[in-house]
């Protein structure tokens, strides 16, 4: 016996069909139509107007990425009902067969249609796994610190006065560092979020900053091409490094916390002593600015990406570059290595909007994007 619109409608199938056939145009058309069937009953008629609802929401998304159209609906139509509720339970029916057919998808642990979490863009994004908690970083002037669990925020860290370019941990998670517009590298304590000294020496905005786990090492790079590595527990300047010829864009301390890696916009990388503030290298062979890196194999290969759209790998002993990871149709923002030191994430589209910022916290993605949305989502 053949379905009716009303019964086809409530089946994945029968949207994936849709997807498929490049029609998904017309489903807001078909739950009108189906609701006008005089046979319905209460559940039908509440399932197909909560369902055609969640489907315009998220047409504009699904339209331009229709292979997302399970994990578009089951995001926003499950979070709008209760766990024994009819919607919830046609949501969690879709997710057994999706799943059953073995097709991954990102499944979203927060609500949606949440207000923005911040007031702009957000330009950093960090995860430590003890304690469990993540910061950003935005141009609203604030760093905020968010307990991933409820994807809520715990702390506001304010005191700049101007866009708060980048943030780090220091401390093992206890601590952070932030560097702003306003030419200043401030250290704060997250118990209260209370601000420990303000460090001040650069002649332009501070772009990117660095700290060591143990607290002892702060590294900021700024607009006026310098990068300085401070004492934070003496709040003085160890060294001022002069060899970049642009604006530096990245700062990363090596796994052992010795030296300390610097990507710029002049093409190059450079590791440098944090004990002498000397450089010992320069990885050269990007055609476009640098805008990330990583470290991966245990700290032994350096991870790279750029405006050029490729990603390069370096020994991080000889400076050699050892691959290259071509793919990508347009530049290259940000990467992070997973757990097993042996997969690199790189920036990638959530629906319609481009994650700028990302992190990887167990078992969770965590991305910031230039709207001021933080997403923290459960990989599948």
């Amino acid at each position: 016996m053949a379905l009716g619109l009303h019964q086809k409608l409530l089946e994945l199938g029968y949207l994936e069909l849709k997807a498929q056939l490049g029609l998904l145009q017309e489903l807001p058309g078909e739950y009108k139509a189906a609701l006008g069937d005089p046979g319905l009953d209460d559940e039908e008629r509440q399932a197909l107007v909560h369902l055609g609802q969640a489907v315009g929401r998220v047409m504009p998304r699904i339209r331009r990425f229709p292979e997302n159209l399970f994990q578009e609906i089951y995001n926003d139509a499950s979070w709008r009902d209760r766990p024994s509720g009819l919607i919830f339970g046609i949501c969690e029916i879709w997710r057994e067969q999706h799943e059953g057919s073995g097709k991954g998808w990102i499944q979203s642990l927060r609500a949606p249609g949440l207000p923005a979490d911040h007031a702009g863009e957000v330009t950093t994004l960090l995860a430590t796994d003890e304690p469990a908690r993540f910061l950003t970083a935005s141009v609203d002037r604030s760093v905020k610190v968010w307990d991933p669990r409820t994807a809520s925020v715990r702390l506001t860290l304010s005191g700049h006065t101007g866009e708060v370019r980048a943030c780090a941990f220091t401390r093992n998670g206890l601590g952070a560092v932030s560097v702003s517009d306003d030419r200043s590298v401030r250290i704060w304590e997250l118990t209260h979020g209370k601000e420990v000294a303000c460090l001040r020496g650069h002649a332009a905005a501070v772009e990117v900053c660095a700290a060591s786990r143990d607290g002892r090492w702060v590294v900021s790079g700024s607009r006026d091409l310098m990068l300085k590595i401070w004492d934070a527990a003496a709040r003085q300047e160890v060294a001022s490094c002069v060899g970049h010829t642009d604006q530096i864009s990245v700062l990363r301390l090596t796994p052992d916390e010795r030296q300390v890696v610097s990507g710029s916009f002049d093409q190059t990388l450079a590791l440098w002593d944090l004990e002498t503030g000397q450089r010992r290298m320069v990885f050269t062979g990007h055609a476009g600015r640098v805008l990330d890196c990583c470290f991966a194999d245990g700290g032994q290969t350096l991870v790279s990406v750029s405006e050029d759209r490729t990603v390069r790998l370096w020994n991080l002993r000889t400076g050699a570059e050892t691959g290259q990871l071509t793919g990508h149709v347009s530049q290259v923002r940000a990467c992070t290595v997973l757990a097993d030191g042996q997969r690199v994430v790189t920036d990638i589209y959530l629906t319609d909007t481009r994650l700028q910022r990302l992190a990887i916290l167990r078992d969770m993605f965590i991305a910031g994007d230039s709207t001021g949305l933080v997403h923290v989502v459960h990989l599948k």
